[in-house]
């Protein structure tokens, strides 16, 4: 529980920091041509999709987060990767509830991306972790075949 604790530290302080420091200023570059902070809020999903609908996706994140909480205690399974995704939605839901939209601030330059913060990196790295530990179980299970 230390890593939720963490993200969802590290997410609100960031982003109290972009509201204060970015929200009134133009991007600032962080590594030129790679990295700039960027004041975003997102009322839509990844990549501002569904921006029309923010009480609809309050509503779904509160339910995906109490499922995989629900889900992860019943199994048991509070691995790292599932921490993480939860840490990761619980973040930005906070940011739905206080402000009706989540805070973004990472831009990377070097391709065409979404602007995101800790929590989205949290809940992407997390999904990894289980990913990686589904096919390392799997390849496991083979070789002992």
């Amino acid at each position: 529980m230390l890593w939720l604790a963490l993200v969802l530290v590290l997410d609100r302080l960031t982003k109290i920091w972009a509201m204060t420091e970015l929200k009134s200023k133009a991007a600032v570059e962080i590594l030129p041509g790679v990295l700039e902070f960027r004041y975003a809020e997102n009322t839509g999903i990844a990549f501002s999709l569904l921006n029309d609908m923010p009480m609809l996706l309050t509503l779904v994140n509160s339910l995906i987060v109490l499922a995989l909480i629900y889900w992860a205690w019943s199994q048991k399974q509070f691995g790292l990767g599932m921490i993480l995704i939860i840490a990761g939605g619980l973040g930005n839901l906070i940011d739905r509830f206080l402000y009706g939209y989540v805070v973004d601030f990472i831009n990377p330059l070097f391709i065409d991306f979404a602007v995101f913060n800790i929590s989205d990196i949290a809940l992407n790295i997390g999904v990894a972790i289980i990913i990686w530990e589904s096919i390392s179980e799997s390849l496991s299970r083979r070789k002992r075949a």
